[in-house]
């Protein structure tokens, strides 16, 4: 299986990733960049850290350092647990570029896809060594619940027609007096077993017969005959659909999931 190259990607993160070179063993390595801007000729604002470093850890580190060497004038941080917040007050005007800012502030990190550690699908550790490797096991695990779906729905299509036609020859045969249902409360047995004895499928994931019951409300005539025909429009809803989905495969189902997932997630969002 021939694998798309894939770039590490972070939901919510506004710097940027660019590939930037292999290792001795070929694996690839990445270099994630943070985000500073000039908003005064000797003001910065930070409002994106590289993959990996806090806040916390920044200011220590870097900008606490910086301050002690007299490189910047000193900093603010307005920072929230979303975003990034950092102003950066200089001795003088800024004449450096975006790039050698990065640089000189430290706001890159490198990114490693060469021990890449998961949970599998059964909660076991595993180390992966190739982005193939992730992409085949999720792949069979996806798919195999994806048919195991396909099969549900098919059963469910199934048993629906099923109850429905059932409920169609019951409404049917109340109207004519082939069935009274007036004293179920009392002789609720009784006609339980006269609807198995005329065989009608018992609804063993639920009340038996009730399924039944429920449509019956000794309707007029007219109403009788509207109660029947939504009945046969909606069995032939449910067919239409059980038709659709011997015409897919689980695989089809999971593409279709996809392609309105991407249509629901906001714009730049990963896919």
């Amino acid at each position: 299986m021939e694998v798309e190259l894939l770039c590490p990607w972070y939901r919510g993160f506004k710097g940027s990733i660019l590939h930037s070179g292999n290792d001795v063993r070929g694996h690839r390595i990445y270099a994630s960049s943070g985000v500073v801007k000039v908003v005064k000729p000797t003001t910065l604002v930070i409002t994106e850290l590289p993959i990996g470093l806090w806040t916390l850890v920044y200011k220590e580190d870097t900008l606490e350092q910086m301050l002690a060497k007299g490189l910047i004038k000193g900093y603010s941080d307005r920072s929230c647990l979303d975003n990034v917040k950092l102003k950066i007050y200089l001795n003088e005007e800024n004449r450096k570029s975006d790039d050698q800012l990065i640089k000189d502030f430290k706001l890159t990190s490198k990114l490693c896809t060469d021990e890449m550690v998961l949970f599998d699908e059964k909660d076991i550790i595993i180390e992966f060594h190739t982005r193939k490797e992730i992409l085949v096991r999720f792949f069979k695990v996806r798919l195999d619940y994806y048919g195991r779906r396909y099969e549900k729905l098919l059963n469910d299509y199934q048993r629906e027609l099923t109850f429905l036609a059932a409920k169609i020859r019951f409404v049917k045969a109340e109207s004519e007096g082939k069935i009274n249902v007036k004293n179920v409360e009392k002789g609720r047995n009784a006609l339980h077993e006269e609807l198995r004895q005329e065989g009608y499928p018992c609804d063993e994931s639920t009340t038996g017969f009730d399924y039944l019951l429920r449509v019956s409300d000794h309707l007029s005539l007219s109403l009788t005959n509207k109660r029947i025909q939504d009945l046969r429009n909606k069995r032939e809803q449910i067919r239409q659909h059980l038709m659709d989905l011997r015409n897919t495969t689980s695989e089809d189902l999971w593409l279709c999931d996809l392609e309105a997932l991407e249509k629901a997630l906001p714009p730049g969002d990963g896919l």
